[in-house]
């Protein structure tokens, strides 16, 4: 549910328009271990904000279903990541574009590939980096598809 109002307001901002959703896919917990599963989805979006306005944006959607900040990689109500931003590459404090660790998380390359299979970020295949990984704790979560608000 948190995913889908999440991704409500941000159709709703009008600043973002949501071309493609994911189905949901449940997760093991990764880095702090001791926690329920997590629900994981990914969105394609067209945007002509900035890199650090679609953050903003982001951040503010946390906010405003109820994200507090706490313990890293623990419970969290939501938690909105920006991966890549078309071909460009990024780099600033707060963001950096491609998400770093993106090629390391099948819970991020197995809904990514799913919808965009002939993805290619940095030169590399989403779609081969999410089958090399796919046996990493990634479940379909039953009748959990859905479509863009």
């Amino acid at each position: 549910a948190n995913i889908v109002q999440s991704l409500r307001l941000l159709a709703a901002d009008g600043r973002v328009r949501i071309d493609k959703i994911s189905p949901l896919y449940r997760t093991a917990p990764w880095g702090h271990v001791a926690q329920d599963f997590f629900a994981n989805a990914c969105a394609l979006v067209t945007t002509q904000l900035p890199p650090l306005d679609l953050l903003a944006c982001v951040k503010n959607i946390e906010a405003s279903m109820g994200r507090a900040q706490s313990e890293r990689w623990g419970p969290r109500l939501i938690d909105i990541d920006l991966l890549f931003y078309g071909g460009n590459v990024f780099h600033d404090a707060k963001l950096t574009l491609p998400h770093p660790e993106l090629f390391n998380r099948a819970f991020v390359l197995v809904p990514l590939a799913a919808i965009a299979p002939a993805l290619r970020i940095g030169g590399r295949s989403v779609a081969e980096a999410a089958h090399a990984m796919a046996h990493e704790g990634v479940e379909l979560w039953d009748g959990a598809a859905h479509t863009a608000p």
